[in-house]
């Protein structure tokens, strides 16, 4: 850490030496978009790209300036009261993504065209490690596509995806030969303190630039202060280097981001030697992701590849978590001491290369591409035992070291006749998996039934839409799309005794999982002149072959579980988004459900109530200002949950409730930009479903949301 404010006192010298032409150079007013009507953002991620109010599925939109209007720093802050999509967790916490009923690794997330590491967690809940392995400060727009889109972001998207785009070099150089800004962030929900420095430089056909990012900070919290305090630190540290010649365009991109996480109070794990008091408890989590990527543009003068996007990149993802638990126990008035160490570590390691090609002809919108992907996941625990002073050390490798290799190619057509715009999509995703041997413990290779061995998936990924412009304002549209993700390695290889459970049970391989598919419909009108955007979305879902853990044998104990292709489930509901402006004021409201059941008609667990918002937002010359309602309907569509002596009764239930935020934006020049945003002015405890879903209704009010906060968000930039 000291290395990177080091860093930032550089980079401030840096800047206070440099040419004085940055200071005088005519520069474009911030305020020049800002008369630009409702709904008129452009959306990368369906690969055509086109208008908001003219593209055929629900999507989200959040660019840069929200972010400095609410101060936020995280997915769990960003989508905080977005419609169709939840994240669990906070700072210091592992953040689960939740988009129309699926959560977990069944939701991509790509940063920069970059799918970044996996998370994990039991019942397809990164509850353990999430998607939170990067920073968000330096993010130009993040695109939320809801349902599987397969076809065109390849399998493994079955309940949406989230594409986040940074800022790069063309971005901050973009009317001006140099460029320096200065971000301080105050985060009151988990006392964080947050600096940001960017730096970049145009010197004839080279741009170069750097950033860096640091924070420390506490964990997020309950409403009653109850959850095990963390002490956070994280930094990111960004090079960019861009080339420009003729048609070339060509960039080079490092980043290095960790977070290290540390408590010393949590929950000790049953002994299986009697029971003892601990006397101590610390634990360490450390996060580190390393990038690098090199990204080339051109066009040329072929009708077949007129604009060519190539992109090589390698990425290492390793989570470690560190246990160390004194305890003392009491035997035949002797105090016996001992001490246990838990090391932990999950790893991700992923390189590739993806290719897209754009041509536009006469009526048609053609794109192809393909993309390679080598990846490895590893998780290997370490536990040392050390009782009286006699040691024992037992290294086990429950999930089998695993690779997979993958390779897909996609097609794209959009094309018009006469009022009617129709895109069509094929893809073909091939993964071929391969794990090492499974240890059990004592370094003993474990033969679990099975033989570790490849597993191959095919996938062909279709889509269609039918967009029908009944005006220039007002479209109807459909879309079908067909998604699929294969098995991954965790449940294909896995071999977990779970000894502490109430019923003890062990976790089998099976190597004969096939993929989760999906058939994905949505029905919708969308509407935008210069002053109103409106849309409503219906949405119905069918999966096929859900991954889920089965006991396959209870006839001894511990009983036998494995991952299996158990029920098929069908999720549907609405979203719905309208904005007004009235001079310098819009008025704007959000709403949506989701519902869905398995097919033995039994309610699933990620499904959410009735809820969205209601904003106002008022610009001046300098200020902009915003309230905002958030709200939610009690929820008791709920699965049932076990219970002690395999009785069963309703999961979780939660209560309607309401929330109010605001938040002031002060721009006196070009130059400064002053932000305050208040999060639950009137103190109310309230449950959000997504964060007690599938549990128990006992002890679910630990789960009940932060209390009033403030987000401060202060930025120079030259």
């Amino acid at each position: 850490m000291k290395k990177l404010l080091y860093l930032f006192l550089t980079l401030s010298c840096t800047y206070l030496y440099a040419n004085e032409s940055v200071y005088v150079k005519e520069k474009e007013s911030k305020n020049a978009n800002e008369t630009a009507s409702l709904g008129d953002v452009t959306v990368e991620g369906t690969k055509s790209e086109d208008k908001l109010s003219k593209i055929p599925l629900s999507v989200i939109v959040i660019d840069e300036k929200q972010y400095l209007k609410e101060g936020v720093t995280s997915l769990y802050d960003t989508f905080a009261n977005e419609v169709g999509i939840s994240i669990s967790g906070g700072e210091g916490k592992s953040q689960n993504i939740t988009i129309r009923g699926l959560s977990g690794n069944r939701i991509k997330v790509l940063k920069d065209g970059v799918s970044v590491s996996d998370g994990y967690g039991a019942n397809n809940i990164n509850d353990v490690m999430g998607s939170n392995t990067f920073d968000l400060t330096n993010i130009k727009k993040i695109e939320v596509l809801k349902g599987a889109n397969a076809a065109v972001q390849g399998s493994g998207n079955l309940g949406g995806i989230i594409l986040v785009k940074t800022n790069q070099l063309s971005d901050y150089l973009e009317h001006k030969d140099q460029y320096f800004s200065s971000t301080s962030k105050y985060i009151g929900q988990s006392t964080k303190f947050q600096e940001n420095i960017v730096f970049a430089k145009r010197l004839n056909n080279l741009e170069l630039g750097l950033r860096a990012n640091y924070s420390i900070s506490g964990s997020t919290d309950n409403y009653s202060g109850e959850v095990y305090k963390r002490d956070i630190d994280s930094s990111t540290f960004t090079l960019m280097q861009a080339y420009s010649f003729d048609n070339l365009y060509w960039t080079n991109t490092y980043e290095e981001f960790e977070e290290q996480a540390n408590k010393s109070e949590g929950y000790t794990p049953i002994q299986s030697d009697g029971i003892w008091k601990t006397k101590s408890f610390e634990e360490k989590k450390n996060t580190l992701n390393k990038e690098f990527s090199s990204n080339f543009y051109f066009s040329t003068n072929y009708n077949f590849m007129q604009d060519v996007d190539v992109k090589a990149y390698y990425r290492d993802t390793v989570n470690t978590k560190n246990t160390d638990i004194f305890l003392e126990q009491i035997n035949s008035n002797i105090i016996v001491k001992k001490e246990t160490k838990d090391k932990r570590i999950f790893q991700n390691k992923a390189y590739g290369l993806n290719l897209n090609v754009s041509n536009e002809l006469e009526d048609h919108e053609i794109k192809y591409g393909f993309t390679f992907k080598n990846s490895l996941h590893d998780r290997p625990v370490t536990k040392i035992v050390d009782k009286n002073g006699f040691m024992t050390e037992d290294k086990k490798q429950p999930f089998a070291k695993a690779k997979t290799l993958e390779f897909s190619t996609y097609i794209l057509d959009k094309y018009t006749i006469n009022d009617f715009v129709f895109s069509s999509s094929l893809r073909y995703d091939h993964s071929r998996m391969s794990g090492d041997d499974i240890k059990a413990g004592n370094n003993k290779t474990l033969n679990p039934g099975v033989k570790v061995d490849e597993l191959r998936v095919n996938i062909i990924s279709p889509a269609l839409s039918i967009r029908y412009d009944i005006s220039d304002e007002l479209n109807i549209y459909t879309s079908y799309s067909f998604g699929t993700k294969a098995p991954s390695a965790d449940k294909v290889y896995g071999y977990v005794p779970h000894d502490n459970s109430f019923i003890p049970f062990i976790l089998k391989p099976n190597l004969d999982l096939k993929k989760e598919t999906s058939d994905n419909i949505e029905l919708g009108i969308k509407f935008k002149n210069e002053n109103t955007y409106f849309h409503l979305g219906l949405f119905y879902s069918k999966y096929k072959g859900f991954i889920e853990p089965l006991t396959v044998d209870a006839s001894n104990i511990p009983n036998i579980v494995q991952y299996v292709n158990t029920s098929n489930v069908k999720i549907y509901g609405f979203e719905t988004t309208l904005s007004h402006k009235i001079n310098n004021t819009t008025f704007s409201t959000t709403l949506g459900l989701v519902d869905g059941e398995n097919d033995k008609n039994e309610k699933i667990t990620n499904l959410t109530p009735l809820e969205g918002t209601f904003k106002i937002e008022q610009k001046f010359k300098k200020f902009d200002m915003f309230t905002r309602a958030n709200f939610a309907s009690s929820m008791n569509r709920v699965p049932k949950c076990e219970e002690q002596f395999s009785s069963t009764s309703k999961c979780a239930t939660t209560s309607g409730w309401s929330t109010v935020d605001a938040g002031i934006t002060y721009t006196p020049n070009d130059t400064y930009t002053f932000n305050i945003a208040v999060f639950n002015i009137f103190n109310k405890k309230y449950l959000k479903y997504q964060d007690v879903k599938g549990t128990r209704n006992h002890g679910k009010d630990f789960h009940a949301r932060e209390n009033r906060y403030f987000n401060v968000n202060f930025k120079m930039e030259f």
